[in-house]
């Protein structure tokens, strides 16, 4: 199973694109685990994940992020988060999966 965490600002713009992005993993066969959180909680879910995407109001964080974790980061597009397009999303993510 694959762990991951949706980072955004308060949490709440990512539930959409949570469900969305469950439903697109499951219809290409993967089991995931996913998380939307606020960045100010990323630490207590970390220890378990896998990858962590980050939704664009919080992309000034990767660089932090990349200094302290090992984990693939994926900065989410700006156009692709604004129409919560999964699809789009996942295709993206696929070559950081194929390395999980």
């Amino acid at each position: 199973m694959i762990k991951m965490i949706l980072a955004c600002n308060a949490g709440m713009s990512t539930s959409i694109l949570k469900f969305r992005l469950m439903n697109e993993f499951k219809r290409h066969g993967y089991q995931v685990l996913l998380a939307a959180v606020p960045i100010s909680e990323l630490d207590d879910y970390i220890a378990d994940a896998h990858i962590i995407l980050l939704a664009p109001q919080v992309r000034f964080f990767e660089k932090d992020l990349k200094k302290s974790i090992s984990l693939p980061i994926y900065v989410i597009d700006i156009a692709d988060y604004g129409r919560m397009d999964a699809t789009k999303i996942f295709s993206e993510i696929k070559e950081y999966l194929s390395k999980i």
